[in-house]
């Protein structure tokens, strides 16, 4: 989630290199990594079993395990499974929107979870960081009860539609449970995908490994995302990360050992962008990001 802010890290209280502009203060909530979350636990949408019964093949020839599935076909966000971000708490910002826990900003119907960046009247964002002025709000969530180190991460999502204004960013990550000292430049950070506004045909992904401290992204074709649900997925391995669009591969990155450590939660964001993609009156909002299941296995 290249220009957008971190969101707090459970477990942790270091502060991320602000070079990188990353997280400031950090809260504290338990997380237990790579635990299965039970398909009962996440409501009607996952009792039909869905990332169970429809497990890919691994490049062997096994069948992928399911450890976390959420299909959202409930009328509510699974507290149990999910945590939205706020700035309030932990100084998370939606790239200049004030992240906040609302119905008009984050909410569950017709099978999708809805997250939405919105204009309104100038106000102060309150923040653990740093109070700040904005007329935006945003909408954030990230696993809650679970994060996993290496396997396969599917999300089938609809971008905002914003028709080549600039203006919002959208993003699927993955981001580490728990921070070193020295932050993400040694744990790293997998975006899944990440869409800008001026650029309604191109999706990115990108690797912001640690070590090395390389980065590696592409500007994959993805035409007219906001139109229609696509299916993002990454697969990471000790060795690699690969991220396929739509069932064909976009990018491959090799990674060297060690610079993506630990457990990673997964991150869903609709904010606003930031210098090119900065918002303006022109910017159509409301603009919400639409996913319709987030699917992972082992």
């Amino acid at each position: 989630m290249s220009s957008q802010a971190r969101p707090s890290i459970p477990g942790s209280t270091v502060s991320v290199d602000a070079v990188r502009r990353l997280l400031g203060c950090l809260v504290s909530c338990l997380v237990v990594a790579g635990v299965l979350v039970p398909a009962g636990s996440l409501g009607a949408a996952s009792s039909a079993l869905s990332c169970s019964t429809s497990a890919p093949r691994k490049a062997d020839g096994s069948l992928w395990r399911c450890t976390f599935d959420d299909e959202f076909n409930g009328s509510t966000v699974n507290r149990a499974a999910w945590t939205v971000q706020t700035t309030a708490n932990g100084g998370f910002q939606a790239g200049t929107a004030c992240a906040v826990d609302s119905a008009k900003t984050v909410s569950v119907s017709k099978g999708s979870l809805d997250l939405t960046v919105r204009r309104t009247a100038p106000f102060v964002c309150t923040s653990s960081r740093r109070n700040f002025s904005t007329s935006y709000q945003g909408g954030s969530v990230y696993t809650r009860a679970f994060s996993q180190q290496y396997g396969r991460f599917d999300v089938r999502a609809r971008f905002a539609d914003s028709n080549g204004h600039p203006g919002v960013q959208g993003a699927l990550w993955l981001y580490p449970r728990t921070l070193t000292p020295t932050g993400m430049l040694s744990t790293g950070e997998i975006d899944i995908a990440e869409a800008y506004g001026q650029r309604p045909d191109h999706v990115i992904p990108t690797v912001h490994a640690a070590v090395t401290l390389f980065g590696a992204s592409k500007a994959c074709v993805v035409p007219d995302y906001g139109a229609a649900f696509h299916t993002y997925t990454t697969i990471w391995t000790p060795t690699s990360v690969t991220f396929v669009y739509d069932g064909s591969t976009c990018l491959r990155v090799t990674t060297p050992t060690g610079s993506l450590s630990g457990p990673t939660m997964v991150a869903l964001t609709q904010g606003t962008g930031s210098r090119r993609n900065a918002p303006s009156a022109a910017t159509p909002m409301p603009a919400t990001l639409q996913v319709d299941y987030v699917r992972v296995w082992a």
